[in-house]
């Protein structure tokens, strides 16, 4: 499985990691399933511009 998180660039990305890990720590345990996971930071300048 893999999974992709698109965070604000100000957003602490710490706590999110810790809850990541734990994902895929159970992931591993009960399901046997191995877990991908990335946090991508979004630049405020990205963010789309309405007309």
């Amino acid at each position: 499985m893999n999974i992709n998180i698109t965070v604000p660039e100000d957003y602490d990305i710490e706590k999110f990691e810790t809850i990541i890990d734990t994902i895929k720590s159970q992931a591993k345990d009960k399901y046997d399933l191995v877990l991908m996971g990335s946090i991508i930071k979004k630049d405020k300048s990205q963010k789309k511009k309405k007309n």
